[in-house]
């Protein structure tokens, strides 16, 4: 009876050292998957700043920004609530700003800069 305990015992380890293996290889894996999208992520990050630097060099002043901004969030879905916190904001740098610091005109901006940054 004894023996048959122990030869239970030695096939239940067995097995669990067999599955603690097989759930660490799928976690090495998943944390191997995560850094290949986190690298990803971050390319696509600095991808996307650098793209905002040279579309920001385009404006300016900061008021024919939040200007544009505003024009475009205007049109933008009113029900995402990321874009609507977004406008809120934008409006209210341009409500607390002075009237003057927005009297920029911003019409001379090319057609170029202002297609680059519309997505349709």
């Amino acid at each position: 009876m004894q023996e048959r305990r122990r030869a239970g015992n030695r096939l239940a380890a067995r097995r669990c050292r067999a599955k603690r293996r097989l759930e660490f290889s799928q976690l090495t894996e998943q944390i191997r998957h995560s850094e290949l999208e986190l690298l990803r992520l971050r390319r696509c990050l600095d991808s996307a700043r650098q793209e905002f630097a040279e579309l920001l060099g385009d404006f300016p002043s900061p008021s024919c920004l939040l200007s544009f901004l505003t024009r475009r969030l205007e049109q933008a879905d009113p029900l995402d609530p990321w874009l609507s916190r977004l406008l809120l904001n934008v409006r209210q740098i341009l409500e607390t700003a002075s009237s003057t610091s927005f009297a920029t005109d911003c019409r001379h901006l090319n057609q170029d800069s202002k297609s680059q940054l519309d997505p349709s």
